[in-house]
């Protein structure tokens, strides 16, 4: 099953590694989807693809590699759009 999952990710997050270890992951994964800072210091990720795949990005995410500081992060779930044709970091 496909599904769209969007996390906003709150604290701080080491953006030059986290950037780079996500999109190897994604890719590896085979989900497609984007990486934005936004203005107010959040994160927020969409990853579109396989279930069990996006929660495995997910599980990667959460381990630790990419955070600093953070307090915590929200996920939404809906059905995919299929509007990504791949992986991207947007604004940097």
């Amino acid at each position: 099953m496909l599904v769209k999952a969007t996390l906003i990710v709150n604290g701080t997050v080491r953006m030059a590694g986290c950037r780079e270890h996500l999109h190897r992951q994604a890719d590896q994964l085979g989900l497609t989807g984007l990486f934005e800072a936004l203005d107010d210091g959040r994160v927020r990720i969409v990853v579109e693809g396989e279930k069990e795949r996006v929660n495995e990005f997910i599980s990667s995410f959460n381990e630790g590699k990419c955070l600093y500081n953070y307090s915590g992060f929200e996920i939404e779930f809906k059905n995919p759009e299929g509007c990504f044709g791949s992986f991207t970091v947007v604004g940097t």
